[in-house]
């Protein structure tokens, strides 16, 4: 490229001239675009209010408050790590299927009419059964005899309860 004191005095005067004409044009076109700022005395106090009002409704203002909590929380932070998060908590137990009862086989008796009966302590109370009676749920009496008392259920296990000793059944939850 060739310096301008080089080049002829008519390129050198049209390139000016354009360069005067844009100058001037933007100049214009500024002053148009812009309108003067109110002036603002101290002593005007109802101006001062305006812009008080206008800035307290800027800041609680629904909308520019929700946009500004959103534009706050979509942000990353450098210090947030899954690392320390609470595990998952186990899954609650099922339900108990059976419960245990507490039996014990206090003796037997004979009623007037030759009927063995046996007395059974429960945790509701003391109960009189025959031989073939429903003690608990599925439990009837096999057999009663002065030492002992034996139980079986529907599905034919068996349970022996001695004289006067503690003894327990698994009996299904209702």
């Amino acid at each position: 490229m060739k310096p301008i004191a080089s080049l002829p005095w008519s390129i050198t005067a049209l390139a000016s001239a354009t360069l005067a004409v844009l100058l001037i044009l933007t100049l214009l076109t500024f002053r148009r675009a812009t309108t003067p700022p109110a002036r603002l005395s101290l002593k005007d106090s109802t101006a001062i209010q305006l812009l008080a009002i206008r800035r307290a409704g800027y800041y609680c203002d629904p909308k520019s408050l929700t946009t500004r909590m959103l534009s706050v929380s979509t942000q990353t932070n450098a210090f947030y790590t899954t690392q320390f998060l609470p595990p998952t908590p186990p899954p609650k137990p099922k339900p108990p299927t059976s419960r245990q009862v507490e039996v014990l086989f206090q003796g037997v008796f004979e009623s007037s009419n030759g009927a063995v009966e046996a007395l059974v302590k429960l945790p509701d109370g003391p109960v009189y059964l025959k031989n073939g009676a429903v003690l608990l749920s599925d439990w009837t009496i096999e057999s009663i005899s002065l030492k002992q008392l034996i139980l079986t259920n529907r599905a034919r296990q068996t349970n022996i309860f001695f004289f006067s000793q503690k003894g327990t059944l698994e009996v299904p939850v209702p």
